[in-house]
């Protein structure tokens, strides 16, 4: 999407998975926004374990 988008909203969806016989929590990120015309377009999708050191 070039420029910027008027209008943004940030998603989440946490779930855990079993990795190497253990339990992570993961959460996937997902950005929209809606540009000048008016369509709503995907920016970013992203996921993040526990073990990302954020937060």
């Amino acid at each position: 999407m070039p420029g910027p988008a008027p209008t943004s909203w940030l998603d989440a969806l946490l779930h855990e998975l079993r990795e190497e016989g253990r339990v992570v929590s993961v959460a996937t990120v997902i950005a929209t926004g809606v540009n000048a015309d008016g369509r709503r377009e995907v920016l970013v999708i992203d996921v993040f374990t526990s073990e990302d050191g954020a937060g």
